[in-house]
């Protein structure tokens, strides 16, 4: 006869690396200073990233930038001419 193979019992607590990587998600643990400072960083860059697109935008809509003019019907569009063979 053959063995029945039984289930595993499974751990009483996750492996060691996912609670490293997961305490914050789980126990609503503070992040540490480092990542903390990163964050703040982040938000501080995005924050004046976003304050020069708004006064960009703001600019633009005050002063109209002037459009490109059609060209003129007199000037060529293609002006090289090519070599004229030998007669």
């Amino acid at each position: 006869m053959s063995k029945i193979p039984r289930p595993s019992k499974p751990h009483p607590l996750p492996p060691f690396e996912y609670m490293l990587r997961n305490r914050r998600a789980d126990f609503g643990d503070p992040p540490s200073i480092h990542l903390a400072a990163l964050i703040e960083r982040n938000e501080r860059a995005r924050q004046k990233r976003e304050q020069a697109r708004f006064e960009k935008e703001q600019n633009q809509d005050e002063e109209e930038l002037p459009r490109k003019r059609p060209g003129s019907n007199n000037n060529p569009v293609n002006t090289y001419s090519t070599p004229v063979e030998n007669d």
